[in-house]
């Protein structure tokens, strides 16, 4: 029962209180345009499913830099939505307007839902051992079918396919590759740090995997 209260206390206040009362505050304007209550609608539900299908750590929260950056950039994303938002005002609009196009929203809407899904799916193969925390749980396994039989992140790799389409949603040009950045930035470290707790766990086994398949991209990185 507690882990359900706290799974909702978590919705509450990211997607009723946080998330809203930073957009209302500096971008009111978006709650009355389609492509961005598009945007809302879609974020709210994948996060409701993510937070529904992920476990919570028997060994609790690791605390350590990597959770830490996570949450710092948790934070800031409404913030940067803002900044998409004004970019798009101040200068695509103005100086680029063959890109001021609904059609490139929309396109950045069906990336988002791609990145949702992709995440999920990556989630759900990890079963209780997908809570997110930098730990080794309990009979923790290595998990090498499913999206992780060609990639070892797929949940980072829809983040990161996610936290551009939504900048692009707001038809920027600028802050998209900046957000992209800024998250790769963060799960790169997260990453190597995982993967160094996998390798100290399952030793050969891992390295064997690890060595047979790619970080985000099959045959790219």
């Amino acid at each position: 029962m507690k882990r359900i209260a706290r799974k909702i206390a978590f919705l509450v206040f990211w997607y009723v209180l946080y998330l809203n009362l930073v957009l209302y505050l500096l971008i009111p304007q978006i709650y009355a345009q389609f492509e961005y209550q598009l945007l809302l609608l879609a974020m709210i539900g994948i996060g409701i499913l993510d937070t529904a299908i992920r476990p919570l750590s028997e060994k609790g929260s690791a605390r350590d830099r990597y959770s830490l950056l996570m949450f710092v950039l948790f934070l800031l994303n409404p913030f940067l939505w803002v900044l998409a938002y004004y970019e798009n005002r101040a200068i695509v609009s103005t100086l680029l307007p063959i890109l001021d196009n609904i059609g490139v929203s929309y396109w950045a809407l069906g990336a988002f839902l791609l990145g949702g899904i992709i995440t999920i799916a990556g989630r759900w193969q990890l079963r209780m051992f997908g809570s997110g925390s930098l730990v080794i749980e309990e009979e923790h396994q290595l998990i090498q079918s499913g999206l992780y039989s060609r990639i070892r992140h797929p949940i980072y790799l829809g983040g990161l396919i996610g936290a551009f389409a939504m900048e692009l949603t707001f038809r920027a040009l600028l802050m998209p590759f900046l957000t992209l950045g800024l998250h790769f930035i963060v799960l790169r470290g997260r990453m190597q740090r995982e993967e160094e707790l996998m390798e100290e766990e399952f030793g050969a086994e891992y390295t064997s995997y690890r060595d047979s398949t790619d970080r985000l991209i099959p045959g790219l990185y």
